[in-house]
């Protein structure tokens, strides 16, 4: 190849070297410094920070300056960075490692523990197996999310309830303004210990019973007679917290009043008792106090002792299930009234007694209130077998909202007790002896009570209203309606008391099925007025058969009484027993006859018959039967 005519440039030293700018960054010797020049792609540094040079960058040029200079390095933020991911996961750490060191460790064996109270309330225990017999001499309490259960051995103790799970409440603050019904926020004192998420338990300063300041929808008189208050609470979850009013749920299920008190609520929660068998003389096997979501299925309790015992008892908590268990007390104790309550909520919530077997006892089942635990309500008691000595099961005058049903109840006293407002009373067998009632709703001012599809057999009456021997009587625009239920063998379907108060009461008996005497030689009575009580009775649509006497009513005097489609068979029907003929008395489409062949039929208003009547209407008298139209009775031809 010809040597090249073109002559290299001065200073060329080979094909491969660049002559220009710098394009590889160099890193200073030193900090920056504002009175040195910098290449550009230098890289300084600057409280603790790197800057790289755009361009020539001359003396006196401030770092902060970005024509000149770009930040590369924002060490301060990233060491902060870390700095607090550390600490994160260092927190993180500790907390696993605390997890770790609550976890419960292995299941408990009653056979293999030195100190069953002691190893119990450790909390080291998530499941505690009784697989032998152990005496228990001082109570234990579980902690929260305790299992204990049976495997072949006994729980004994005499003198001692032997468990008592038990959580607490804590003051925060209080609502000075009015709680009332369906409240579902308040305006607090100081909310700055309430969070989103907290449960909070209501305690109200005023009481339902005998207090002039509650409404009139609200009071309930006089419930028991030694117990003269109950105050109200409620369990709330707060939704929301803004300033000092928070917002909560479920709604207040009544009206509270003013001074409420706010509390902390920490419960005893997630305690199971199940599969264990009770061998205990004491005034309890079981006790919760301030309990949530706890559960006690499938155990035996073989009671001994005294009048009194029970078995399983809770106050102040909420959503419990008591299910599936037997219980029964000594053939030698002889329970007397509210004694020998096997299961009884005091002031409890939203908790269920379920397909128990109980029998022996006195009252076994009572949902109740007291002066310092409060009122109970939306209580179920559903699918139970009872057989009692005294009345199957109560539900005092502190108690709302409860639901009965599907139980069968075998007794010697009354049936079951209904007393305070709004229950329901559904699909029960109830069978007596003869004497007293199957379904009481006296004391306590009840009233919006439904009872029906009930079988209520072999009772003095099917129904009782109002009191028993105190007369306490309804609330002011007491309601109760019974529909639907079969009576067989009583003599009365309803008795209604005077009462205190009885203003504005309207009772409802409709649709009733009712059959047989309970004694040949008695007269029977639909309804029975004890002390002239100033009430409007409905009697509809009731199926009355194969009764050999009957009154329609007795003691009617004060009270309005409309007898409406009823189907009425009996050899003799009278439509009143009084003293004096019934003012206020309407028949309306009704149909009374005897069965045939029978000639000795009447039914009159002392010789009378009602002096009008609607047209239709049927009415059968000792010369026929006579039917209502053109505005005058007619024989009617049968």
């Amino acid at each position: 190849m010809a040597a090249s005519n073109h002559p290299l440039p001065p200073g060329f030293v080979g094909p491969n070297v660049y002559f220009g700018l710098r394009y590889i960054p160099k890193f200073a010797d030193s900090p920056w410094d504002i009175n040195a020049t910098y290449e550009p792609l230098t890289i300084v540094s600057y409280q603790g920070n790197s800057y790289t040079s755009r361009t020539f960058v001359p003396a006196g040029i401030e770092i902060s300056n970005t024509l000149y200079w770009a930040p590369t390095g924002n060490y301060n933020a990233q060491v902060e960075s870390l700095r607090e991911q550390v600490n994160l996961n260092t927190s993180s750490i500790q907390q696993l490692e605390d997890d770790i060191a609550n976890i419960p460790a292995h299941t408990l064996y009653a056979s293999k523990s030195e100190n069953f109270k002691a190893d119990i309330e450790s909390g080291k225990y998530s499941t505690v197996i009784v697989d032998k017999d152990v005496e228990i001499a001082e109570t234990v309490n579980p902690p929260s999310g305790t299992t204990i259960r049976g495997a072949g051995g006994k729980i004994i103790a005499r003198g001692v309830t032997p468990f008592k799970p038990t959580g607490s409440i804590s003051l925060l603050t209080t609502i000075p303004g009015q709680v009332a019904y369906a409240a579902s926020s308040a305006t607090v004192l100081d909310a700055s210990g309430i969070r989103k998420g907290d449960s909070l338990y209501l305690l109200g300063s005023e009481s339902l019973i005998n207090n002039p300041n509650i409404p009139d929808e609200w009071s309930l008189g006089s419930g028991t007679a030694s117990i003269t208050s109950a105050p109200l609470t409620a369990n709330v979850v707060v939704n929301n917290v803004s300033d000092n009013v928070i917002s909560f749920a479920p709604e207040i299920p009544w009206y509270m009043g003013a001074n409420v008190g706010v509390y902390k609520w920490s419960p005893a929660k997630n305690v199971v008792f199940e599969n264990l068998e009770f061998d205990v003389e004491a005034l309890l096997s079981i006790q919760f106090i301030f309990a949530d979501t706890c559960r006690v299925s499938n155990c035996s309790f073989k009671l001994k002792g005294p009048d009194g015992y029970g078995a399983i008892m809770a106050v102040s908590s909420t959503n419990l299930r008591i299910s599936s268990n037997q219980v029964t007390i000594a053939d030698t104790v002889a329970p007397t009234y509210y004694n020998n309550n096997y299961i009884r909520f005091t002031g409890c919530n939203r908790c269920t007694i379920e397909g128990n077997d109980l029998s022996h006892g006195g009252q076994p089942i009572d949902i109740t209130f007291n002066s310092v635990a409060g009122v109970s309500y939306n209580c179920t008691v559903a699918c139970n077998k009872i057989d009692a000595l005294t009345s199957g099961m109560t539900v005092h005058p502190g108690s709302f909202a409860c639901t009965i049903a599907n139980n069968i109840i075998y007794t010697k006293g009354q049936g079951i007790f209904a007393r305070c407002r709004n229950h329901v009373i559904i699909g029960n067998s109830i069978f007596g002896n003869g004497a007293s009632f199957g379904i009481v709703s006296s004391e306590g001012f009840g009233s919006g009570i439904i009872v029906t599809g009930n079988l209520i057999y072999n009772f003095e009456a099917a129904l009782s209203l109002g009191g028993l021997s105190d007369n306490r009587g309804f609330a002011k625009n007491f309601t109760y309606t019974f529909t639907g239920n079969t009576m067989q063998k009583c003599r009365k379907m309803c008795v209604i008391y005077q009462g205190e108060n009885s203003v504005n009461a309207r009772i409802v008996l409709q649709n009733n099925h009712w059959s047989e005497s309970l004694a040949a030689s008695s007269f029977e009575t639909v309804v029975d007025m004890q002390g002239d009580p100033a009430v409007t009775v409905i009697i509809a649509g009731n199926t009355i058969y194969d009764l050999p006497k009957l009154y329609l009513n007795d003691g009617a005097n004060n009270s309005t009484i409309l007898v409406s489609d009823n189907i009425i068979s009996a050899l003799t029907a009278v439509l009143s027993n009084n003293a004096a003929p019934v003012p206020n008395i309407k028949l309306r489409n009704n149909v009374i006859y005897s069965q045939p062949a029978i000639p000795d039929v009447f039914a009159y208003n002392y010789g009378e018959l009602p002096s009008k009547g609607v047209a239709g209407d049927v009415f059968v008298t000792s010369d026929g039967p006579q039917i209502w139209y053109s505005n005058a009775w007619h024989p009617l031809t049968v």
